[in-house]
């Protein structure tokens, strides 16, 4: 990463700024405008379906589909440290191992190209749920039927209202997101406060106090998830699968391969197409890219740096738009403990106001040569909430719409925050550190560590590049100082990723509000940030509330008028929507999108791709 600020720095004198026409398109709608591609629609060098230029349209080919196959999916690049979900939150555990064998009680209805999903929910392993009146209770049928792994010691057992029971126990004693779901002292802000069984087919979620966000936190592919009540005793969830889903763990050999193979009596009938699931484990990009064009791996593997040359190199790629703005964007916030500068709003002005967000997004998107090729992406400023998070998002580079506050989180004006820094006392700048942690969020996370500390030392502010191992450090030092029984704090600024929640609420609760799970710290004067802005609490509770999605969205849009205001988060990385390269021989790629935050990719396939055996690379031109 050193001197990456010197290349950064030589390449922005180059670049030129495209702000118009960003705001005039529409979250969730046809984000990569394509010119003078030519092409039209044919299907030509491998592609399938309708084409609009370069970028092809997805098109529900289900009517012609065939069962059957192996999907050479996406890959793996690190061992899960569990696969058991209730004890890792890990990537790895919750996408390539629990949304294909662990049922939750409910799931998100997916939503068909061009639509965007809603955040409606439906069963997975309940059948029926009905929610009662005063909103204090959720009552759930459990589908008949279901039954876990045919092997021991579970040996084709049904499952009951019992595994559910004995799952919220164990999540109340382990589960490594309980404070986003069980209520308790020490997260009072969390929903549900237990769950009983009155009958083997009957389950009921007891509430707090109405919540709009609780259906969808109940089935988030990132929080409950049910596993055997064998796993007690009798087998270790830990090292061992027995689980119910699209497909069983046929085999898992660490460091090499996981091998899923579908299950006959799935509930969805006919679903999956394909027979079976070979997920590779490898580590290095380099070595993924050289397995993708080789048709190894099917499922986009390029980054973005790499896409173009990619498909020029392998005409037979098919190649879309990527299907969603980021919900999440990175953050920059503040530590406020003892003689921290950022307890003045000044200071976080200006350290807004130095943030070159057109820059930071040419060079972690690569836009120009996108351009020069005649792809035309589209960035979106980012707030509290990333651009993904479609009507509750508020384009903050809209004046009328945002109105003044915007200009915190995307104006770049050194200038100005020079002035802002000199009215706060400080007019020689000041010395602090930024921390952040490496080799957790990838390559484009630690290069702008970098970048934001050269644009920082051109207002003034010489911030010290401060890495923290991420285990150990940085999430009970840094990231979690303000969280629950937390009392550290920190003095300083810190660069960190956001989790993503299943509603645009529940991610404001849960970063912003004293009681939520990663809650980072906010007061308008910095002083015992550790109780929050009392103004913003009231307004976070308030639409947490309120289950009229109209009124909720304008209160969210409220809630991040006032915080860009305060300054209380400055998100430096644009969302962009550029394109993906993938092997045609997946049918239905793109077709069905999930929740916003929700659930990983591969849930939103696994029910709708097959294996189309007369595209490339199956049938790959010499």
């Amino acid at each position: 990463m050193q001197g990456y600020w010197e290349r950064f720095a030589a390449a922005r004198t180059a670049r030129r700024r495209v702000l118009a026409g960003a705001a005039a398109l529409g979250a969730g709608g046809i984000a990569l405008a394509v010119a003078g591609c030519g092409g039209g629609g044919d299907d030509s060098g491998g592609g399938r379906g309708q084409t609009q230029g370069k970028v092809q349209i997805p098109v529900d080919t289900t009517s012609q589909a065939k069962p059957g196959g192996v999907l050479k999916s996406v890959y793996i690049s690190a061992n899960p440290a569990s696969l058991d979900p209730h004890t890792s939150q890990g990537f790895t555990t919750l996408t390539a191992v629990a949304v294909y064998v662990y049922p939750r009680l409910l799931t998100f209805k997916p939503a068909k190209y061009p639509d965007f999903t809603d955040g409606s929910v439906e069963g997975d392993l309940a059948e029926s749920f009905e929610v009662s009146g005063d909103k204090l209770q959720v009552t759930l049928k459990i589908r008949p039927g279901m039954k876990w792994d045919a092997r021991s010691p579970t040996n084709g057992r049904e499952i009951d209202a019992e595994d559910v029971v004995w799952n919220w126990k164990k999540f109340s004693q382990v589960g490594v997101r309980r404070s986003d779901l069980m209520y308790d002292p020490a997260a009072p802000g969390a929903p549900v406060t237990d769950m009983i069984a009155p009958d083997k087919r009957t389950v009921i979620v007891k509430l707090k106090e109405p919540d709009s966000s609780a259906l969808q936190l109940l089935a988030s592919a990132r929080i409950f998830f049910v596993v055997p009540r064998e796993a007690e005793d009798k087998f270790d969830s830990r090292n061992e699968v027995r689980g119910y889903g699209p497909f069983t763990l046929e085999k898992y050999t660490p460091s090499a391969l996981f091998h899923w193979k579908k299950i006959p009596d799935y509930y969805r009938k006919g679903r999956p197409f394909f027979d079976e699931i070979e997920q590779p484990h490898v580590t290095e990009y380099a070595q993924r890219l050289a397995q993708f064009k080789a048709g190894n791996i099917w499922t986009p593997v390029s980054t973005a740096q790499d896409v173009l040359s990619v498909i020029k190199e392998v005409p037979q790629l098919a190649v879309q738009q990527e299907a969603d703005l980021n919900p999440t964007p990175t953050h920059v916030s503040w530590g406020y403990e003892g003689d921290s500068p950022f307890k003045d709003l000044r200071v976080r002005q200006a350290v807004a106001l130095a943030i070159d967000r057109e820059a930071i997004a040419d060079v972690t998107y690569d836009r120009p040569k996108f351009k020069a090729e005649g792809f035309e992406p589209v960035t979106k400023y980012q707030t509290l909430l990333g651009a993904g998070w479609g009507d509750y998002w508020l384009d903050p580079q809209d004046s009328k719409e945002f109105g003044p506050n915007g200009k915190w989180w995307s104006e770049y004006n050194p200038s100005e925050a020079k002035k802002l820094l000199s009215a706060a006392g400080f007019p020689n700048g000041f010395k602090t550190n930024l921390y952040w942690t490496p080799r957790q969020y990838g390559a484009a996370y630690e290069r702008e560590v970098d970048i934001l500390i050269g644009m920082f030392k051109e207002v003034g502010i010489e911030a010290q590049s401060s890495p923290k191992e991420y285990q150990t450090e940085y999430i009970p030092e840094i990231y979690y100082s303000y969280t629950g029984d937390s009392t550290r704090g920190f003095n300083g600024m810190i660069y960190r990723a956001e989790l993503a929640y299943p509603t645009a609420v529940a991610q404001l609760f849960g970063n912003y509000h004293p009681s939520g799970g990663r809650y980072r710290g906010v007061r308008p004067d910095g002083g015992n940030a550790k109780q929050g802005d009392p103004k913003l609490n009231q307004m976070i509770e308030a639409a947490r509330k309120e289950f009229d999605t109209k009124k909720q969205i304008a209160m969210v849009h409220d809630i991040l008028r006032y915080a860009a205001g305060q300054v209380y988060s400055i998100p430096p990385r644009p969302a962009n929507l550029g394109i993906v390269a993938y092997w045609p021989v997946i049918a239905n790629y793109g077709l069905y999108r999930t929740q916003t935050g929700g659930s990983p990719t591969n849930e939103s396939y696994v029910p709708y791709w097959w294996i189309d055996t007369t595209k490339p690379p199956l049938n790959r031109p010499a």
